[in-house]
């Protein structure tokens, strides 16, 4: 019915009406005869590696509360998946500080800062005997692609780039509860009311700072994105080896960065980390700015970001 009404339009613009019959008789009479075909499909024949991109996981996404590998059911049940790459990313890792381990999940742990991230990858219980050093730098991060290592698996790490990241994990002795679980700190500590509990996110370090180094200065009250990416350079090679790191993320999930205007949205994942409204052009630099970072550190690693929280994302 839709083809002859399409024919039948098109002739009444273009055509003779009396050629116009002739067309769709013409097309019934060759559907009439249609023969049927059979197929044969070679599944053996030219067969191509498959890109490590296709067959990926997002890590430690379970609530299973068990540290590394064993958080999915080990090494060999992993590998048995034929899995070719992981993610380390999510809301976590936007307010993870690699200098100490310490991170901020927002709304989705009750603002709390604390070492979850750095202990479900395999990193042990956090330090409180050696101040703001609660883990040895970029920790979860060695943990991390080292079990990629182990699987044979491509590598996907993301970057901060929202701005600022928590300093401190105060008050480990859980005085209170989200969700029915433990807190492990008494304060929020919202950007826009305690400015000492967060530190600043810097993509290029200046050679004012000093030199690029492994063991980073947690008094300084900045993070340096290019000594993150030094600190990983110089523990697995760059992202042309065979230990590299092969990619990185721009930071995850920016529309939902805020606090949202409109109630009607609730909360932003991270409000106090950014309560300013995050803007297209805010996110484009941001993004410009830590892959150029990340081109120059590593020409031949890949950039993929940001990574959204879904179609709107786009937009708004």
């Amino acid at each position: 019915m839709y083809l002859l009404s399409l024919y039948r339009g098109l002739a009444d613009r273009y055509v003779a009406p009396r050629l116009a019959v002739a067309v769709v008789l013409g097309f019934v009479t060759y559907v009439s005869c249609a023969q049927s075909a059979t197929f044969v499909i070679n599944t053996d024949a030219q067969r191509k590696n498959i890109s490590p991109l296709i067959y990926g996981y997002n890590a430690y996404a379970n609530d299973s509360g068990l540290p590394g590998l064993e958080n999915q059911g080990g090494l060999a049940a992993l590998r048995a998946l034929n899995l070719t790459s992981r993610r380390l990313g999510g809301n976590s890792m936007t307010a993870y500080n690699w200098e100490n381990g310490v991170n901020n999940s927002g709304s989705d742990w009750c603002q709390s800062s604390n070492g979850a991230l750095s202990y479900i990858t395999g990193s042990g219980w956090p330090s409180m005997l050696t101040g703001l050093a609660y883990y040895p730098p970029g920790e979860a991060l060695m943990q991390f692609h080292s079990q990629s290592l182990q699987l044979g698996a491509y590598s996907v790490l993301q970057l901060p780039a929202a701005g600022k990241l928590p300093k401190d994990s105060i008050d480990l002795a859980t005085p209170g509860n989200c969700k029915g679980k433990p807190l492990m700190q008494s304060s929020a500590g919202p950007s826009d009311i305690d400015v000492n509990r967060w530190v600043a996110v810097v993509n290029d370090k200046p050679v004012s700072a000093g030199p690029l180094t492994r063991k980073p200065d947690l008094a300084d009250n900045t993070v340096y994105v290019s000594e993150e990416i030094n600190f990983l350079i110089v523990n697995f090679g760059l992202s042309t080896s065979a230990r590299g790191i092969k990619a990185y993320e721009l930071d995850n999930e920016p529309d939902l960065w805020h606090r949202w205007v409109d109630p009607m949205h609730g909360p932003g994942t991270h409000e106090m980390l950014h309560p300013q409204l995050t803007t297209v052009t805010e996110v484009i630099d941001k993004n410009i700015g830590l892959a150029r970072t990340v081109k120059r550190m590593d020409p031949k690693a890949e950039t993929y970001g940001p990574s959204l929280s879904g179609y709107l994302g786009q937009f708004s």
